[in-house]
């Protein structure tokens, strides 16, 4: 979708246009089917699709939420050299590229520079970019992977473009504190589309993984939502349940659409895809915190209302209340925080007052319950 308004505000016609696509073996989030189904092969003269073996594999568990695989050192070296010569042939194979718009990872950069772009700009991944922004002020992934991996990259070759020649194209011009120079994401192209289409009865609940990554309780959670969409004014029977890629299980997915009984959407494609390539828009989108309603603030105008649903243990974590007053400061009036008061808790905090911003994120009250 970065992409596609990438090419909506730069480039605009088909000639000259060239989508390269890096395939991840092992990746769920990746597979072919979902690829496909989100490329609008009107705006591209190329498309060239690149099979990688350099990512980290997964495997389904039993509860069939995914989990990352190990891989040994030594096959993972060769698998990142291949990846490297094969990039270098694709690069030579295009030649230079007058603007290049690049994920931020060591092998979309390497290609990345290898393209020789007049000008370099990165796309954001969501709300994450604000994480991803080291102390240099520049986003590098190679400060996460460490300094003996980043030195293995160096000695295979990859390349890096140096960092303050390098822009971010990002929906955060506003929130963001950064070196990188920052031109914004103002999602032209679709509100271009959304205008045109009806608006349903349907309300989409946009999940976030509290149940099987936090141990959250499932029963506590579907109170919530149940509490949430009733405060918001909707029934739970219209909402169509937007799981968290890769990280809900079948079994708790089953449960949730089960008790509300709601709709489901597991289809592993963005949520901007999901919404603007239905027959109609829904009413309402409904998330506890989302980087998805601040993408959805920048182009549903009043045609979709946002809500974040404010459950009233978010305040016990930091990064949420600073994740709050950044949406209020730079999305006012278009994300509605609605108090969640009259449910059951998620973490078991008996006191809230007692509790308000003890802990940081919700991996540090998990990680503290073995403590």
């Amino acid at each position: 979708m970065n992409a596609e308004e990438a090419w909506f505000k730069y480039w605009g016609e088909k000639k000259g246009s060239l989508l390269i696509i890096l395939v991840p073996e092992g990746n769920p989030h990746n597979r072919l089917e979902r690829l496909e189904s989100v490329i609008d092969r009107s705006l591209w003269g190329r498309i060239e699709w690149i099979y990688l073996k350099s990512n980290v594999v997964y495997k389904k568990g039993d509860n069939g939420s995914y989990y990352k695989t190990k891989t040994p050192v030594l096959k993972k070296i060769y698998r990142h050299l291949s990846d490297r010569i094969k990039l270098d042939r694709v690069a030579k194979k295009i030649g230079g590229c007058e603007l290049v718009f690049s994920g931020h990872n060591d092998v979309q950069e390497h290609l990345a520079f290898m393209l020789r772009p007049v000008q370099l700009f990165l796309l954001d991944s969501g709300n994450g970019v604000l994480r991803k922004v080291s102390s240099s002020g520049f986003i590098d992934y190679r400060v996460h992977e460490g300094m003996l991996w980043g030195v293995v990259k160096y000695i295979l070759g990859y390349k890096v473009v140096e960092r303050a020649k390098v822009s971010l194209f990002t929906s955060y011009v506003g929130v963001l504190r950064t070196k990188h120079r920052l031109y914004e994401n103002s999602h032209e192209r679709k509100k271009d589309v959304v205008p045109r289409m009806r608006v349903s009865k349907k309300v989409f609940w946009i999940s976030a993984p509290l149940v099987d990554k936090y141990n959250v309780p499932i029963a506590a959670y579907i109170d919530y939502i149940r509490v949430a969409v009733t405060s918001a004014g909707y029934d739970p029977k219209d909402v169509i349940y937007i799981p968290h890629p890769g990280k809900e299980s079948d079994l708790n997915i089953k449960n949730i659409v089960s008790s509300l009984g709601c709709d489901l959407d597991d289809r592993l494609i963005p949520l901007e895809v999901k919404l603007i390539r239905r027959d109609a828009l829904p009413k309402a989108c409904i998330s506890p915190y989302s980087s998805s309603l601040t993408n959805l603030a920048m182009f549903v105008g009043d045609r979709v209302k946002l809500y974040s649903a404010w459950h009233f243990e978010f305040n016990c974590f930091s990064k949420l209340v600073d994740w709050r007053k950044e949406m209020e400061k730079n999305f006012n009036n278009r994300i509605d925080f609605i108090a969640v008061n009259d449910c059951m808790p998620l973490c078991g905090f008996e006191n809230v007052k007692n509790v308000v911003g003890k802990y940081r994120y919700f991996s540090d009250w998990y990680d503290s319950l073995d403590s």
